[in-house]
């Protein structure tokens, strides 16, 4: 395997000037760049990415953690990052931590012990603490789901209240009464499921809707046909639906189309994510829309000025305003 050395004495010029095209520095002469990038070429050199390690005590690479690395929401969040990290000349590391909060630390442990760069949390079950002991032993870190603001660690937030609301609401005007909310599994780290909820509520009453109990149900996608039907056979039936993400409105359309229930006929439906499928189903599902490409792109500038800008803070949390993106489902 060739070195550094070898390219600058084929090319006849210094190791650093080397260094210097290899790091797209400005201070080479551009016939001396294209004859450096010749030999490199030649020589089918590849950086030695340990050793750069070693004298700068990190890499060029940094570390996403995701619940769910096979899902197209984290999917798109994945390559949003990924384009902007090729920008700087950034590798990219993903780990598909099931939402699972020992393997999250076991990724996290490894991750750093790698002496990579810096790492991006997406919904992570990992506690506030641990992050901030992180942040607190100099490892850059950028979260999406979860405001880090108080903790001075940089994060990027998607108002889902706001995102729940204009759901809810539109439903409301279009003449839905009785509108009824899924949410996904509970768990403590899943702030935006409680935000959807809190919004949901306050669109009903500000719409003049009775919140009624048998209307909130809580269901994994797993389970959504059972909890469908459960809901439809209530005395007094809901004639709208609104879930919490996509995955579960996908599950009610499939439900309704074996139970004979016609998405808006009979009922209308609004998800929340707009994963890609969602303009692809019959009825194709109204939904709120997060901008996962951008989020991820945002979360790799963020990531990128805590590496190296460490010192000018920056570190407040970025609330994305979703949209409503109006299709079939909701009738309206």
């Amino acid at each position: 395997m060739y070195t550094i050395k070898d390219v600058a004495k084929k090319a006849g010029v210094s190791i650093a000037t080397v260094s210097r095209v290899l790091n797209k520095k400005d201070r080479v002469k551009e016939e001396t760049r294209q004859k450096v990038l010749s030999v490199i070429n030649e020589l089918n050199y590849v950086t030695n990415f340990s050793a750069k390690a070693l004298r700068r005590n990190c890499t060029d690479v940094i570390g996403v953690i995701v619940p769910e690395i096979s899902n197209s929401f984290y999917g798109e969040i994945i390559k949003g990052i990924e384009n902007k990290a090729n920008e700087y000349d950034l590798r990219l590391i993903v780990c598909n931590g099931e939402g699972n909060l020992d393997k999250e630390r076991g990724f996290a442990k490894f991750l750093y012990d790698q002496s990579i760069a810096g790492m991006i949390f997406i919904i992570p079950c990992m506690p506030d603490s641990e992050l901030v002991e992180m942040k607190n032993n100099q490892k850059p870190i950028v979260l999406f789901g979860r405001n880090m603001q108080k903790y001075n660690i940089p994060s990027i937030t998607v108002d889902n209240k706001l995102g729940a609301y204009k759901a809810v609401s539109h439903l409301c005007a279009y003449g839905y009464k009785k509108v009824a909310f899924i949410s996904g599994e509970e768990a403590e780290h899943l702030y935006d499921r409680k935000e959807r909820f809190e919004g949901y509520i306050e669109a009903l009453r500000d719409c003049g809707h009775e919140v009624k109990p048998e209307y909130l149900v809580t269901a994994p996608a797993e389970t959504i046909n059972t909890v469908f039907a459960q809901l439809m056979a209530v005395t007094n039936p809901p004639d709208a639906v609104f879930c919490a993400y996509d995955e579960l409105a996908l599950g009610v359309i499939k439900t309704a189309q074996q139970m004979g229930i016609n998405i808006p006929g009979d009922i209308g439906l609004v998800g929340f994510d707009d994963l890609r499928i969602c303009q692809y189903t019959s009825p194709t599902l109204t939904t709120v829309k997060q901008p996962t490409y951008i989020i991820g792109s945002l979360c790799c500038e963020k990531l990128v000025y805590s590496i190296r800008q460490p010192q000018e803070g920056q570190n407040v949390n970025l609330l994305i305003p979703p949209d409503l993106i109006i299709r079939q489902s909701c009738g309206c």
